[in-house]
């Protein structure tokens, strides 16, 4: 499931409903039966700060989804955020798009935040949703045939 963030304003600021509550009662639904799902967050939009960041951790803990991909903000070319971070000049003129991407460790398309404070953060996310899935995984392969942890 896209969710792509836990926090309202970075939500508006992407143009997306702020509102989280419809989230919320599918994940208590799919919880509930025991689905298997996961839920995408994408950090480091332009409006991203490190209380937006925090707003999302505590929402992926709140709807508890079994496994969670994080991902890097990455601007696609023409959009509005596109258009802001050219305007305020983190746009590089001799990008090459075919090498960007979400996964990417060394593009930081944050306004809010500068790249040092914004890097220890994202690597601090990652850390934690990789051992965050690894816990679920072997939690939910202990309580279901299905799932065997290897």
């Amino acid at each position: 499931i896209g969710i792509e963030s836990g926090s309202a304003s970075v939500l508006r600021s992407m143009k997306k409903s702020p509102d989280l509550e419809p989230v919320r009662i599918a994940a208590r639904m799919l919880n509930k039966v025991g689905f298997y799902w996961g839920a995408y967050f994408v950090f480091g939009t332009p409006e991203e700060t490190p209380e937006s960041i925090q707003e999302t951790l505590r929402f992926i803990e709140e709807i508890d989804p079994p496994f969670v991909t994080v991902a890097r903000y990455s601007p696609i070319p023409g959009t509005s955020f596109y258009l802001q971070l050219e305007e305020a000049g983190r746009i590089h003129p001799d990008i090459d798009w075919s090498c960007e991407t979400n996964q990417r460790l060394s593009t930081d398309y944050t306004l809010r935040m500068s790249p040092d404070e914004f890097e220890p953060i994202m690597r601090e996310v990652s850390s934690q949703m990789m051992a965050r899935n690894d816990a679920k995984s072997a939690q939910l392969g202990a309580h279901d045939g299905r799932l065997k942890p290897t």
